[in-house]
């Protein structure tokens, strides 16, 4: 049997904004609700995910908060224990956002998904967000079976070699990692390609210092091309010919319709968060999804015809609460590593007290909650007795307050100009810490008294009071909560 919860509508919205990961229970939770059985008995099973974004805990933004790497080893304990074999991929995305915070994240997320055992690796856009030699260091260093034929290394230094006829692929393409791998378990040849989509590279975040290295490091090949000169080539190697596809649902369509021989399609890189609780049939293939921060974990149970292709597939979706249980070993080694980087932290934030990262952090259009409360003493005195007025302490008591994914919610103004710049700066004549007035307002700079500046202030509630983040959240409720 297997254990979870059952993802009953197709697609189910799981978008998660910014907000503290909350540290594993030190006990190994029993799971207390039974997934279905497929009605046959599995020959292999596909288990999938893809975004994870060095989400290796669960967030904490709710109670009830999914995810994590404690549950994630266990479900693949209790899964591996079973008699059909499970062949474990992903489809990227398992690095973190551009700063020193999430670098160490990320590569303790990618030494884990080693340690794992993952058959097959796709990358994303995030995976370069440190750069392809930082990326090709952490695959050569923790043996991470990555896969992706369209990603062109301009350097052969930064070319991982391939192993077996890929090799000669890889040379042909020229691509910094394997293009494809096959993987044998349960009588069948798994063919994994790894393709990215040029279209899902977002606006650089690292400092605009390295901004020109990835032009000369690398570039990014039309997926379909490369497919078209690649999938008959490791068709005829394989059973099951999975993509692991990082670009949207247009895009892998594309793919499809363009490209025959594609049995299934793992994709990644869905801003939504919206994983797919039934495969979607395009032509001969099926579309699969799991994704959002590790909380949802795909499994795909096949049934093999005489041939050893896909007779029969059964799919369910692991929502990844706190019905699965901790692993105690993998809760171990979390801890380990935050000790570790907790040290590392500590020295890099006092660093930036004092530098900064930003030359144009104060450009004056926030003002700080001083100015708000000279003219609004009432609705000031209301406001310093909510939870908003101590919203960064709640990072800051777990050192996560520089974490990029989780501040965003607990600052003001942050990622815009003038804004929250992610350390506090000594001497600095504004402190945007918490969520104050003009995190709700907008910048005090701006301040209108046609009623509009109110208005922005509801628009802004559902930035962060998420449906994944708070489910609970309601306006008409919360609102009188802090009403002023």
């Amino acid at each position: 049997m297997r254990y979870g919860t059952l993802l009953i509508i197709g697609l189910a919205a799981a978008v998660a904004i910014g907000a503290s990961q909350a540290p594993p229970s030190g006990e190994s939770k029993a799971p207390t609700v039974v997934l279905p059985d497929a009605p046959w008995p599995p020959d292999v099973r596909l288990v999938y995910e893809s975004d994870t974004r060095a989400y290796y805990r669960p967030c904490g933004c709710n109670q009830n908060s999914a995810g994590g790497f404690a549950r994630r080893a266990a479900l693949l304990k209790d899964l591996r224990a079973q008699a059909a074999p499970v062949v474990l991929c992903t489809a990227g995305d398992f690095y973190g956002t551009a700063d020193v915070f999430n670098e160490a994240k990320s590569h303790f997320v990618a030494r884990t998904m080693g340690e794992l055992g993952y058959d097959a690796i796709g990358i994303g856009e995030m995976d370069l967000n440190f750069g392809l030699a930082t990326l090709v260091a952490d695959v050569r260093g923790f043996k991470l079976p990555v896969v992706c034929a369209n990603l062109r290394a301009k350097n052969d230094s930064l070319r991982v070699r391939a192993d077996g006829p890929a090799s000669a692929t890889a040379d042909r393409l020229g691509s910094a990692f394997a293009p494809y791998r096959v993987v044998t378990k349960g009588g069948a040849r798994f063919g994994f390609l790894g393709l990215i989509s040029p279209a899902t590279k977002m606006k650089k975040t690292a400092p605009k210092k390295d901004a020109p290295v990835e032009a000369i490091t690398y570039s990014l090949a039309d997926p379909i091309e490369v497919a078209k000169s690649v999938v008959p080539e490791l068709r005829a190697a394989c059973d099951i010919l999975v993509v692991l596809a990082h670009m949207s649902d247009d895009d892998a369509v594309a793919l499809l319709q363009a490209v025959p021989g594609i049995d299934l399609v793992v994709l990644g890189h869905d801003p939504q968060g919206r994983p797919l609780g039934q495969p979607q049939k395009v032509h001969d293939a099926s579309l699969l999804r799991a994704t959002s921060q590790g909380q949802n974990i795909g499994e795909l149970d096949i049934r093999l015809g005489d041939d050893h292709h896909i007779a029969e597939t059964f799919n369910r979706m692991h929502i990844m609460d706190a019905s699965y249980r901790d692993d105690p070993e993998m809760i171990k080694r979390i801890e380990t590593f935050e000790e570790e980087n907790r040290k590392l932290q500590k020295e890099l934030f006092a660093r930036q007290q004092v530098q900064g990262d930003d030359h144009e952090a104060f450009a004056g259009s926030f003002l700080g909650v001083g100015a708000c409360q000279s003219c609004h003493v009432e609705e000031f005195d209301v406001y310093a007795h909510t939870r908003h007025a101590h919203a960064y302490a709640t990072l800051a008591s777990q050192f996560v307050h520089r974490d990029t994914n989780c501040v965003g919610c607990h600052v003001t103004g942050y990622g815009e100009a003038g804004g929250f710049q992610g350390v506090r700066m000594r001497g600095a004549s504004v402190d945007l810490i918490d969520v104050q007035c003009e995190a709700c307002h907008g910048p005090g700079s701006q301040h209108a008294r046609d009623g509009s500046y109110r208005a922005t202030a509801i628009q802004s509630c559902v930035k962060c009071h998420t449906s994944n983040d708070d489910p609970d959240f309601d306006f008409a409720t919360d609102w009188p909560k802090i009403a002023h």
